[in-house]
């Protein structure tokens, strides 16, 4: 094995410790957790996320909602950029009611950095849901790929209320929807 290897390997050993000792999970757990965090971040991510929208029992969905349950959830307001055509902002928008519901159909990239999110949120019609409250989110930074983006996972059937729309999205200009976390559906999702 040359010096990167041994670096490489090193570094490897120090994540899994970190996780492991965060999570109380085994260092295999911990270990297999980093390896689907690696490929959420990766190349992967769209082919998780549909599958965890799909439901379909996928190895690396199954990972990730044990990782997600067993680390501590960031502690802060969350935020994901999304760019909409004119079409697609307009049903996005109608579906969003003051105090009604907004559920996540899979798990989805959130940041803790406005600033991030904004960059996501394209050039067209702009949107940034920013998330009051954080309760399920686990903060990635530390064991993703893309450490910049200041990543926060959050898990399928995280459930929010909207408290705040836009009554016109502007072109051109970025749009704040605001949602407060109310719980996750579908399972009794606590953190360690």
């Amino acid at each position: 094995m040359n010096f990167m290897n041994n670096v490489v390997l090193c570094e490897n050993n120090k994540l899994v410790a970190q996780v492991a000792k965060l999570s109380g999970m085994s260092s295999i757990e911990a270990a297999k957790s980093l390896s689907a965090l690696e490929r959420f971040t990766t190349s992967d991510f769209r082919k998780i996320r549909r599958a965890d929208k799909e439901g379909k029992n996928e190895g690396n969905v199954k990972i990730l909602n044990n990782f997600m349950h067993k680390m501590p959830a960031y502690d802060g307001d969350i935020y994901r950029g999304m760019s909409f055509s004119e079409k697609s902002i307009k049903s996005f928008i109608k579906q969003l009611k003051p105090h009604g519901d907004y559920t996540l159909d899979s798990v989805t990239s959130f940041t803790c950095d406005p600033k991030i999110a904004e960059t996501y949120s394209g050039h067209c019609y702009q949107v940034v849901i920013r998330v009051k409250h954080n309760h399920s989110g686990v903060s990635i930074s530390d064991f993703s790929a893309m450490y910049s983006e200041s990543e926060v996972l959050v898990p399928k059937g995280t459930k929010y209320e909207v408290t705040n729309v836009p009554k016109e999205v502007k072109l051109g200009k970025v749009n704040y929807v605001d949602l407060e976390e109310i719980s996750i559906e579908g399972n009794n999702f606590e953190h360690n």
